[in-house]
This record gives structure tokens, sequence and C-alpha cells, in this order.
């Protein structure tokens, strides 16, 4: 089926049908003009936002949409956990070709709301528009924090120590695995870097526990995109 035969408000009902109940702490979202949601008690709010560009960030001759998905949210998140921040709610706005079936659609969007979903993040709003040829997907992500305990990329002193949580490079080998052996069959070694760029985990808990616990003065997002 093709988006033009349900329009922009049926797609927006047929991605609504999708989603969990609201929690507690949002107080409007998806139906009217804007949303509306609550901080914790003596939180900041945290707010970062990607856009993903077809040709530039994602090869849809390499990638499902549902790992297309997956991945437009774990960018935002990765920023958020790189501030000790727990994330909250998302806005998502799609800009999409005419020549793009309402089913590639379903599976985006069930990729991205199972990454919502695990990390506790409710899809309150967004925007679609049509495009003339390339797909992009632009999400916004708010979190929040205690003050004291957010963490910034300016805090590292000459003489610190560095840590990461995975494995630098495998993501970017992936990718050049993915783009060189297409249609190929692949080792399990092989397959475990390109699901390391396709199908990225955001380190949102180890984020906090290292702000929780003050064990760090800096952290930094290096997830690619």
């Amino acid at each position: 089926m093709e988006l033009q035969e349900i329009g922009e408000f049926g797609l927006i009902a047929r991605i609504k049908s999708h989603l969990p109940a609201f929690p507690p702490f949002v107080l409007k979202g998806i139906g009217d003009d804007a949303a509306i949601s609550s901080l914790s008690t003596g939180a900041e709010l945290v707010s970062t936002v990607d856009l993903l560009v077809e040709g530039v960030h994602f090869d849809l001759s390499l990638t499902s949409a549902y790992l297309l998905g997956r991945k437009s949210l774990a960018v935002n998140l990765s920023d958020i956990a790189a501030m000790g921040a727990k994330p909250l709610f998302t806005l998502v706005s799609l800009a999409i070709p005419s020549r793009t079936k309402v089913e590639f659609i379903d599976e985006l969007f069930k990729g991205f709301l199972e990454m919502a979903e695990a990390h506790g993040v409710s899809l309150i709003g967004g925007d679609t528009s049509s495009s003339p040829s390339k797909f992009f997907i632009s999400v916004t992500l708010l979190g929040e924090g205690r003050k004291e305990l957010l963490i910034f990329r300016h805090g590292a002193l000459p003489g610190d120590d560095l840590y990461v949580t995975g494995t630098l490079g495998d993501s970017i080998l992936g990718l050049h695995l993915a783009q060189t052996r297409r249609g190929e069959s692949t080792s399990s070694a092989e397959a475990f870097l390109c699901e390391r760029h396709f199908n990225p985990v955001p380190r949102v808990q180890e984020g906090r526990i290292l702000a929780e616990r003050g064990l760090v003065r800096a952290m930094i997002d290096v997830m690619e995109i």
C-alpha cells in the first residue's frame, strides 16, 4: 500500500495505534498541536536532536527499515547517555518520498518503538512531510538530570585516564564490510561487526551509573551514524 492511499492523517493514526499507554508524566501526547509533559522535581531538561539523511547517513540498500528505526533513536540515546541523564520523551519528524510503502513506515516505527520501550522513552509527537527523492528522519530526544550530576565534555584534566564502554572501530569496519560484501555470505565475526554498525547499543545505563557515582569528570558519545 502506498502512503498516498491513506494520507498524512491516516499515517499519524496508524503510528498512534501502535503506541503503548503514556506514563503519568506525559500530560498530553500525540493528537494535539503540542505535547505536554513534566519533569521530576529538581531536575533539569536535557535535549538533543539528530537529522539522518538518506545517502549521507544511511543506505536503504544496506539496512532494513526496522534497523533504521532502532538506530535513529539509538544515536540520540547515546547523546543523552554521554550527559549522564535519563531519557524520557522523543519526537520524530519524517520527510517521505512518494515511492515509500506504508509497510516500510510500519517496520521503521516497530524498530523505533522497541528501542524507545527498552529505555523507558515515550513518543509524544513529531511531524511528517513529503520529500521529492530522499528519505529524512529527524529525532529529538528530551531527558532529565540533576544539575549537580550532569557530565560535560570539558571536565577532563591533563593526566586523566581514558576509558570506553565498547570496542572502538567495530562500527566503521562493519559499514565497510556491508558496502564491499553486498549479497555475499559473511562469517559470524563479520556479521557481529555489521550488527555493531546497523544496530548499536546506546550506553544509557552506563552513563547514568558513572554520573551518579561521581566516577568521571567528562564523557562524550562516540557512536557513529
